[in-house]
């Protein structure tokens, strides 16, 4: 968990002057982050579930809202 919020870090300082490469760190903190959680505990097909239909209704919120 202290590796993804070293990620997090580097975002907030490279998002000012290379926001592409801010936005990748910040996707892989994140990647890191979920991957901490798995190790530290069961993951569960209801996890799974849940998490990507709250992923479905971000990108269609994303994608569909003006």
């Amino acid at each position: 968990m202290l590796f993804d919020s070293f990620f997090e870090l580097l975002l907030l300082l490279l998002l000012s002057t290379i926001s592409i490469l801010g936005v990748v760190l910040f996707a892989l903190g994140h990647v890191f982050y979920v991957i901490g959680y798995c190790m530290l505990q069961n993951f569960q097909k209801l996890d799974f579930i849940i998490g990507g239909g709250l992923g479905l209704i971000t990108a269609l919120f994303v994608a569909l809202c003006p």
